[in-house]
């Protein structure tokens, strides 16, 4: 399956506790606003793609 709108680029930040992740985003130049907490199952569902059902992920 492919989409035809793009996935916007994302970062993700893996920490212990929540100040972790402010902190690394104001690192990171990110904005609270900007953030999200969702995870990657549920960008792609977004964009309308369903990775339970793609056996071999690939980028171009």
């Amino acid at each position: 399956m492919r989409s035809d709108r793009s996935i916007a680029a994302c970062v993700a930040v893996r920490v212990h506790d929540e100040p972790q992740v402010w902190a690394a985003a104001e690192m990171l130049g990110f904005e609270r606003d900007r953030l999200t907490s969702i995870n990657t199952t549920r960008v792609y569902a977004r964009y309308g793609l369903d990775l339970g059902t793609i056996a071999d992920l690939r980028f171009e």
